[in-house]
């Protein structure tokens, strides 16, 4: 039997998120399958080196790299951080650290996902004089989805 996905659980260690910003380029560059490491490194600014040893499991991606996997991916830095932060946990071998860290990277995606799904209301139903938290949520989590070409930098 085949195991259902669960959004809460899925913490993406360095490579899943190298893996998944790869994807995401290539498509958007309207390739067959993701960008290179080599194309990788020049958009996050990092050697091809750095690349080589996240891949080989050496190190984990750093503060400042994470910030720019965040903000090309549009998705919150907080959740990219919390992702690293256990799997450094795991490496370390400390358990309930990790756990502590994946329990709030959980929590940052199921708000994440809350949050696309309440921004799908239209907004113009609001009732004049109402302050409605979840419109506020909502026009929060849209800064959060600037257009990824406007993203990238330039070539």
């Amino acid at each position: 039997m085949e195991e259902k996905f669960n959004a809460r659980e899925w913490v993406p260690d360095s490579n899943e998120l190298l893996d998944c910003l790869a994807g995401g380029l290539g498509n958007l560059n309207g390739l067959d399958g993701p960008v290179s490491d080599y194309r990788l490194a020049q958009v996050l600014e990092i050697s091809k080196a750095s690349i080589s040893e996240i891949r080989r499991g050496k190190t984990t991606l750093g503060a400042p790299t994470c910030k720019k996997v965040a903000d090309i991916m549009t998705v919150p830095y907080e959740w990219v951080l919390a992702c690293i932060e256990a799997e450094r946990a795991r490496r370390a071998q400390n358990v309930d650290l990790e756990k502590t860290w994946k329990i709030a990277a959980g929590k940052l995606v199921m708000c994440l996902i809350a949050g696309v799904i309440l921004y799908q209301f239209p907004l113009h139903q609001a009732q004049a004089g109402e302050i409605y938290p979840v419109y506020t949520l909502c026009a929060l989590l849209s800064s959060w989805r600037p257009r990824l070409k406007d993203r990238l930098p330039r070539r």
